[in-house]
């Protein structure tokens, strides 16, 4: 029982990090949306992982109307924060 339960949480983040990903993509220019990875929700912010430092760069500046947007709705999330991903991580959507 304790397994589907920690498949249940597994499932549920991985199907909330897609959704997140979705979410910022929605709200960037497709060459910039292209460079998000990963975005996954981590106490009150929301960590964007990108294929490289250049695009972590250009990314921060335009975040500002996302995080704005976060502070306005319902959403936990109070801000975001740009790592570059790991070598070897992929877009899985």
């Amino acid at each position: 029982m304790s397994r589907q339960g920690l498949l249940g949480r597994l499932r549920q983040a991985s199907a909330a990090q897609e959704d997140w990903l979705a979410w910022v993509r929605a709200r960037l220019p497709p060459e910039l949306a292209a460079a998000v990875v990963q975005a996954i929700p981590k106490g009150e912010q929301l960590v964007l992982r990108c294929t490289s430092a250049a695009w972590s760069a250009r990314l921060r500046y335009a975040l500002d109307p996302l995080v704005l947007e976060l502070a306005a709705g319902t959403s936990p999330l109070k801000g975001i924060a740009v790592r570059v991903a790991p070598p070897g991580s992929s877009d899985r959507g």
